[in-house]
């Protein structure tokens, strides 16, 4: 599709489009408006969530990363009309979160947090391990034991997760570098794990990085980080990075199969995510808090930009 010379069919969004061609491109699909996400997995998940929220005239569109979405947070300071949805990061700790009214973030750090609720694992488990509806309670309290022994070893590494981070973001502002940052949590469970197939944190694996970040990382960041997710309403399971809690599902899962079935199951990662997306957006918990923050959200999203369209 050409509009004004530009081709918008797969669009490189690492070149500079006007406000007036990213908006057209919506009017030749016969859809209302656009929206971008960071990456192509995150289509599916919000057009799910936009259509819980009554919205379904909607072309989504995926930029390419992080760093590309960015560019578009400054695109709806200059007037583009268009919503953006994007991961919450630690930004929502580190009170850095843009407060454009056009920008649905998600509930926790990312999707994953989002689908790695007990009651979406419990329904993956239930399906993936010809389980019977009687079994749910039973499926639930394991989990939920499971993921409160998690997160009890996993918060003393989060809070330097997060310090550094805001070291780190702080010198980038000044054009320098943390010459003392530290690789804390990472994308994988797996490093602190007794082994890669289990669950268990080792406490001698945290307790050797834990080591090296008081060396690095002031105690007064940690403190004041510690005071600020004492009175943060989600989960250490919702704020900790998505990516690094996928390995540790996978196995919680495997696990809770194995125990309550004897049944060793086989589980490809690329799997997990659509599989989850569909027992989330199919969840009857009527109370569920997540579902009513991207229903509230995305209809502020939608009234706002309904003002300029």
């Amino acid at each position: 599709m050409m509009i004004n010379g530009i081709l918008l069919d797969d669009m490189n969004y690492s070149f500079e489009y006007s406000n007036g061609a990213l908006e057209s491109k919506p009017k030749f699909e016969s859809k209302e408006f656009i929206c971008f996400v960071e990456g192509n997995d995150d289509v599916i998940f919000w057009e799910k969530k936009f259509e819980n929220a009554g919205i379904n005239d909607v072309l989504f569109e995926e930029v390419g990363g992080k760093e590309e979405i960015e560019k578009f947070i400054l695109k709806l300071g200059t007037g583009l009309k268009a919503i953006l949805c994007l991961d919450k990061d630690y930004n929502f700790i580190l009170n850095r979160e843009n407060k454009n009214k056009k920008i649905v973030y998600t509930y926790g750090h990312s999707i994953e947090n989002t689908l790695y609720c007990s009651n979406s694992i419990k329904n993956y488990i239930l399906k993936l391990g010809r389980f019977s509806k009687k079994s749910s309670n039973l499926i639930l309290k394991a989990i939920e034991l499971e993921y409160v022994n998690f997160e009890t070893k996993v918060y003393p590494l989060l809070k330097y997760e997060i310090a550094n981070e805001k070291i780190c973001l702080e010198c980038n502002e000044q054009g320098t570098v943390n010459i003392n940052s530290v690789s804390v949590l990472g994308n994988n469970t797996c490093k602190f794990l007794y082994k890669n197939s289990s669950i268990i944190i080792a406490e001698d694996k945290v307790k050797t990085i834990i080591d090296l970040c008081i060396k690095k990382i002031p105690n007064e960041i940690v403190i004041e980080l510690e005071k600020t997710m004492s009175t943060n309403k989600l989960n250490i399971r919702e704020i900790v990075r998505g990516h690094f809690l996928t390995n540790w599902v996978i196995n919680l899962v495997k696990k809770i199969i194995k125990d309550q079935k004897n049944q060793n199951v086989k589980i490809e990662i690329q799997s997990v995510f659509p599989s989850l997306v569909e027992h989330c957006l199919t969840c009857k918990v009527p109370s569920c808090v997540k579902k009513t923050y991207y229903n509230t959200n995305i209809k502020k999203a939608y009234l706002e930009l309904s003002s300029f369209l």
